[in-house]
């Protein structure tokens, strides 16, 4: 459990830089996302496989790979 808890709070660091704010990576977080079949992506927060899409999805919006 305490490495869900930092693998989270690493992620929201990268949120954070990705969006600018804690504010619009939440916004992000809430929003139904194609990427995840439309699923919203706190949803994923559940699991360790779901943080890993998180941020794997972070890092290509990062990158500007939106496809």
């Amino acid at each position: 459990e305490a490495e869900r808890v930092i693998e989270i709070a690493l992620l929201f660091r990268l949120g954070r830089s990705v969006f600018g704010s804690d504010t619009h990576f939440r916004q992000w977080l809430d929003l139904p996302c194609v990427a995840f079949g439309n699923i919203r992506p706190v949803s994923l927060l559940e699991s360790a496989f779901g943080i890993r899409l998180l941020r794997e999805e972070l890092i290509r919006i990062e990158h500007g790979v939106f496809a």
